[in-house]
């Protein structure tokens, strides 16, 4: 959906559906949840974090009279 609203670009969309169903498992598996493995993912992919966040920015700030509802 917001890369359909041009909030993020297609070659995105991948690694960001990933990131989506990791947290959906953490929040429906938590007691199955390994620590360590979840460290891992975020130490290793914190720069798609990191993606997502300024891409939202940038969003923001060439949108400023622009809220989707």
């Amino acid at each position: 959906m917001l890369s359909k609203e041009g909030v993020f670009p297609e070659e995105n969309v991948a690694t960001f559906h990933k990131m989506v169903r990791y947290r959906n498992m953490l929040i429906h598996a938590y007691n199955g949840v390994d620590d360590s493995v979840t460290y891992g993912i975020y130490k290793k992919n914190l720069g798609d974090f990191e993606t997502y966040i300024n891409l939202i920015r940038k969003y923001i700030i060439q949108n400023p009279d622009n809220p989707k509802e």
